[in-house]
């Protein structure tokens, strides 16, 4: 299964969807998973999210380049849409790997997801699914 989710799976620095995302994903066990996440966070290292990881993940990151673009880069939402549809290509490439895969797209307290679902929807085959927090 692939996992498309905003905040990291997390164990020991998460809160909220980033924690109950990694206790499914471990839940999960041995099934092959691959998370596509942003980390637009200062505070949270890429070590602190892959040493935690027992699948592979893809870690969107770009925050200082949108960070300087005039006016937008002030907007965290729009730090979120430019990075994921910066990674488009890279998802898409991945997915389409492994067809039979879904999509699960973890959707919290922002609608953002909502807009990557609709998206993916137009660019792949897999099955797409929501998870609602």
């Amino acid at each position: 299964m692939f996992v498309l989710t905003e905040d990291p799976p997390l164990k020991k620095k998460g809160y909220g969807l980033s924690v109950l995302m990694f206790n499914i994903l471990k839940s999960l066990g041995n099934s092959k998973n691959f998370v596509f996440t942003f980390n637009n966070s200062d505070s949270i290292t890429k070590s602190d999210i892959l040493d935690d990881a027992s699948w592979e993940v893809a870690l969107f990151s770009s925050t200082e380049k949108f960070r300087k673009i005039p006016v937008l880069g002030n907007f965290r939402s729009f730090q979120f849409i430019f990075s994921f549809l910066g990674a488009l290509p890279k998802l898409r490439t991945i997915a389409h790997k492994n067809p039979a895969q879904p999509v699960l797209v973890c959707v919290g307290a922002s609608a953002r997801p909502i807009l990557y679902a609709y998206i993916l929807s137009l660019f792949l085959k897999n099955e797409l699914w929501l998870y609602i927090v």
